[in-house]
């Protein structure tokens, strides 16, 4: 199976320019014989879209799973007959997440909700702003899968431990490319050892001038591919048939 890892740069408050980046990416992908892109956590709004002290403003800003911006990525799946996964503001009622999606054949494939809170501003938020509590894996493409989202790695290692399973690790950081190199890829690399042996990791570009995307395959201990932080594009990965 061929994946495409999209660090892509978003917008905050412009999911018409994310929407477009997802759109086009998926379309290379496809040329480019991948069967599914992947984009970083809450790429469809931006990370920093929502402000945390103005629930009802914040509520405007998420989207619910039956949202027609969802159905029309879900119309382009077919058309594109490829499938696509990205991270979003989802809206549930009166409540929000920070949420992840993959999406086939114009079906929801799964719709994973981050089990830690970091990715909000808690000191500021009230219960409107939620997290998930599930972390089962599940089965697609002849593969497992488990998902997690960013810090979620870091506060509960012992909920993603992974054997036969690919780990789909959408994140965003914002590092310096040479604090990057110098300390903090040696202990993702150890964080992702110390839990499984086949995953994925895609992190995206903004205006932040410290995010600086990156796109990453672990395997057998170690980055076997990469698509350097600083550069835009889609690093292609081809998944054994064995896991």
């Amino acid at each position: 199976m061929k994946v495409a890892l999209a660090s892509k740069k978003f917008i905050n408050n412009d999911v018409d320019y994310n929407l477009k980046m997802i759109l086009e990416s998926m379309e290379e992908g496809r040329d480019l014989g991948a069967e599914l892109v992947c984009f970083g956590e809450a790429f469809l709004q931006g990370f920093d879209a929502l402000c945390w002290t103005d629930y009802v403003r914040d509520l405007e800003i998420a989207v619910s799973i039956e949202s027609d911006i969802m159905e029309a990525i879900k119309e382009k799946s077919i058309e594109f007959s490829i499938a696509v996964a990205f991270g979003y503001i989802e809206k549930e009622n009166d409540a929000m997440y920070s949420s992840y999606i993959i999406i086939d054949q114009g079906k929801v494939i799964t719709n994973y909700r981050r089990i830690s809170k970091g990715w909000k501003e808690y000191s500021k938020t009230d219960v409107h702003y939620c997290e998930g509590d599930k972390t089962d894996a599940f089965s697609w493409k002849g593969h497992s899968w488990k998902l997690c989202l960013c810090g979620d790695l870091f506060s509960f290692p012992e909920k993603f431990h992974v054997e036969d399973e690919i780990l789909l690790w959408p994140i965003y950081m914002q590092f310096s490319i040479e604090a990057w190199e110098s300390s903090f890829c040696n202990e993702y690399r150890e964080l992702i050892k110390s839990v499984g042996n086949n995953a994925l990791m895609i992190n995206s570009l903004s205006d932040n001038p410290e995010a600086f995307g990156g796109s990453y395959y672990y395997r057998d201990g170690e980055f076997i591919a990469s698509l350097a932080m600083g550069k835009e594009g889609l690093l292609f990965v081809e998944l054994e048939n064995n896991y």
